[in-house]
Protein backbone atom coordinates (compact mmCIF):
# COMPACT_ATOMS: atom_id res chain seq x y z
CA UNK A 1 0.00 0.00 0.00
CA UNK A 2 1.23 3.30 -0.86
CA UNK A 3 0.26 6.74 0.33
CA UNK A 4 0.88 10.52 -0.68
CA UNK A 5 -0.88 13.66 0.42
CA UNK A 6 -1.35 16.13 -2.13
CA UNK A 7 -2.83 19.72 -2.19
CA UNK A 8 -6.23 19.56 -4.55
CA UNK A 9 -7.41 21.78 -6.65
CA UNK A 10 -7.43 25.40 -4.90
CA UNK A 11 -8.59 25.04 -1.10
CA UNK A 12 -8.10 21.81 -0.44
CA UNK A 13 -6.04 18.54 1.11
CA UNK A 14 -6.51 15.13 -0.05
CA UNK A 15 -5.30 11.74 0.92
CA UNK A 16 -4.35 8.72 -1.71
CA UNK A 17 -4.21 5.48 -0.97
CA UNK A 18 -2.92 2.64 -4.46
CA UNK A 19 -3.59 5.89 -6.48
CA UNK A 20 -7.35 6.37 -5.51
CA UNK A 21 -8.12 9.19 -3.69
CA UNK A 22 -9.11 8.38 0.08
CA UNK A 23 -10.42 12.00 1.24
CA UNK A 24 -10.55 15.38 0.35
CA UNK A 25 -10.75 18.39 3.05
CA UNK A 26 -11.98 21.21 2.03
CA UNK A 27 -13.51 24.32 3.91
CA UNK A 28 -16.85 23.25 4.03
CA UNK A 29 -17.16 19.61 3.05
CA UNK A 30 -15.23 16.21 3.36
CA UNK A 31 -15.09 14.33 0.46
CA UNK A 32 -14.63 10.71 1.01
CA UNK A 33 -14.52 7.39 -0.71
CA UNK A 34 -16.78 5.31 0.96
CA UNK A 35 -17.34 2.51 -1.80
CA UNK A 36 -20.39 1.77 -3.93
CA UNK A 37 -21.74 -0.69 -1.40
CA UNK A 38 -22.00 2.02 1.41
CA UNK A 39 -23.55 5.08 -0.27
CA UNK A 40 -27.25 3.89 0.58
CA UNK A 41 -26.36 4.13 4.26
CA UNK A 42 -23.98 6.90 4.28
CA UNK A 43 -26.72 8.72 2.47
CA UNK A 44 -29.24 8.44 5.46
CA UNK A 45 -26.75 10.31 7.63
CA UNK A 46 -27.69 13.81 8.05
CA UNK A 47 -24.91 16.37 6.01
CA UNK A 48 -23.93 13.60 3.70
CA UNK A 49 -24.64 13.92 -0.30
CA UNK A 50 -23.61 12.54 -3.52
CA UNK A 51 -20.38 13.81 -5.47
CA UNK A 52 -21.69 14.72 -8.45
CA UNK A 53 -18.97 16.33 -11.13
CA UNK A 54 -20.48 18.04 -14.06
CA UNK A 55 -23.82 16.35 -13.83
CA UNK A 56 -22.69 12.79 -13.37
CA UNK A 57 -22.74 11.29 -10.00
CA UNK A 58 -19.54 9.60 -8.78
CA UNK A 59 -20.01 6.33 -7.44
CA UNK A 60 -18.57 5.05 -4.14
CA UNK A 61 -17.69 8.59 -3.23
CA UNK A 62 -20.02 11.50 -0.63
CA UNK A 63 -19.34 15.00 0.50
CA UNK A 64 -19.69 14.90 4.20
CA UNK A 65 -20.03 18.66 5.54
CA UNK A 66 -18.00 19.91 8.32
CA UNK A 67 -20.72 20.94 10.60
CA UNK A 68 -22.37 17.32 10.37
CA UNK A 69 -19.00 15.04 12.07
CA UNK A 70 -17.97 18.12 14.85
CA UNK A 71 -18.88 15.26 17.70
CA UNK A 72 -16.63 12.41 17.71
CA UNK A 73 -19.51 10.12 17.82
CA UNK A 74 -20.36 11.17 14.26
CA UNK A 75 -17.16 11.02 12.90
CA UNK A 76 -16.27 7.47 14.36
CA UNK A 77 -18.72 6.26 11.89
Amino acid sequence: MTWRRKKFFQEAYDLWVNKKMCVCLGNEDMLCGIGAGAIKTALEMKGVRLMTFNDRTSKGYAYVSIESIRAKKKFDY
